[in-house]
């Protein structure tokens, strides 16, 4: 069962200045590149990858938060959507 959470906002904009990347918000990119990587990631079965509205941090697109019982929970903003997958994994 899995005690960890990684949160994506799917509402997150492609950029700053641009909202959506071939027709879809950046925050929908960096969840569906984080669900095909997370596939063969090792830690799978201690996370759990979830798809949240927004993170009320729409000024630092794109946006995650980590969870865990008995462990602060930290967020992070400013992730390039194309770019920040793999960082994100390594980081969990």
């Amino acid at each position: 069962m899995a005690n960890h959470a990684l949160y994506i906002c799917k509402s997150c904009y492609f950029s700053p200045t641009q909202r959506d990347y071939m027709g879809e918000r950046g925050g929908i990119h960096l969840l569906k590149q984080l669900l095909n990587l997370s596939e063969k990631w090792s830690l799978q079965s201690e996370f759990v990858i979830q798809e949240v509205e927004c993170l009320s941090a729409c000024n630092r697109p794109c946006v995650i938060a980590l969870t865990a019982p008995n462990k602060t929970s930290l967020m992070f903003g400013d992730l390039p959507p194309l770019l920040s997958s793999e960082a994100i994994l390594q980081l969990c």
